[in-house]
């Protein structure tokens, strides 16, 4: 069952072109699956309620782990220790040994995670899950595969079953352009490094119109894409999906919304009204993929990075759903 709720509110961030900036937040190096992850770290605040939580927080494209900044700070003050890799490929993690970067490896990398976290921090309370884009797509990935790993998940801007969706919005296709050029070889690379980047500052302007980020957000994210060979791994996150995609079509036709391994995890999935990426319409059978209770919250005055955009509102959000209420 899937509640739909529209969210809009004055409240506002002190300084809301400042949310995702990292300076002063702890770092470590996890083991799992195989992989060295960088993470930002936020343990519980010193007024809160410690019951052993925790939530593992995971980025999307093109964006880095301080894009987590805000949810961590939420996640602190409900008493959990929240975690934010760097995902596999992003500098200064590491990239995949054997070039995966499937959704089904970002799953067993969110789940290994929930693991590692909870036995470095001797977390024995509940388990989270959060992500934005690719990392709501490796949440997804991670749930379907072993649902007994987490207690909850918040999955923001992108749909269960965002392929599926695809055939059946045909504006979407059209939303997905970007997608479709990174299939050419060599030239979304060179794409990406034009001009320091200018092309991801283009990308968050058009998926997040009026968004008026901080200028150490982005140079933030600029770097860690010019760290190594970033680019090629993210850019493999697109190939990889689209290309398995069109195979499957062509051998067996567009999937099913009803297809696949149904959700047994609580969820809350986030999608920003004005989300110039992905249309908050295909949010419209959200429900489909689950077989938990499920709660679409739409953020009106919000695009495709809602959470940085609305950090006050969309914390008071997620601690509201880990509360029970």
């Amino acid at each position: 069952m899937s509640d739909e709720d529209s969210a809009d509110s004055d409240v506002r961030p002190a300084d809301p072109v400042a949310a995702g900036d990292t300076a002063g937040y702890g770092t470590i190096e996890l083991e799992a699956n195989g992989l060295s992850f960088e993470c930002l770290v936020e343990q519980p605040a010193t007024d809160a309620n410690d019951a052993g939580d925790l939530a593992v927080c995971l980025h999307g494209f093109p964006d880095d782990a301080g894009s987590m900044v805000p949810v961590l700070d939420a996640l602190s003050e409900s008493g959990y220790t929240a975690v934010a890799p760097y995902m596999r490929g992003y500098a200064p993690t590491d990239p995949a040994p054997d070039g995966e970067y499937t959704a089904e490896a970002l799953g067993t990398d969110a789940n290994a995670l929930l693991d590692v976290a909870a036995d470095h921090f001797d977390r024995d309370g509940e388990r989270v899950l959060v992500g934005h884009d690719w990392g709501a797509v490796a949440t997804y990935a991670a749930a379907a595969a072993n649902p007994d790993a987490m207690d909850r998940l918040v999955a923001m801007a992108v749909p269960p079953r965002f392929e599926a969706l695809l055939t059946r919005y045909p504006k979407q296709v059209l939303r997905s352009w970007y997608m479709w050029l990174f299939q050419v070889p060599g030239f979304p690379e060179q794409a990406l490094r034009w001009r320091d980047f200018e092309f991801v500052e283009f990308l968050w302007g058009l998926w997040s119109p009026g968004w008026d980020y901080s200028r150490s957000r982005i140079e933030s994210v600029k770097a860690t894409m010019a760290r190594g060979d970033t680019v090629e791994h993210a850019l493999a996150y697109y190939r990889q999906i689209v290309g398995g995609g069109l195979k499957e079509m062509v051998f067996h036709g567009p999937p099913s919304p009803d297809e696949g391994p149904a959700i047994e995890v609580p969820a809350l999935l986030i999608t920003g009204a004005r989300d110039g990426c992905i249309g908050t319409d295909l949010y419209d059978e959200a429900e489909r993929a689950f077989d938990a209770p499920c709660r679409v919250l739409r953020v009106s005055d919000a695009g495709h990075f809602v959470h940085q955009e609305r950090p006050a509102l969309v914390g008071d959000e997620i601690r509201r759903f880990l509360d029970g209420a």
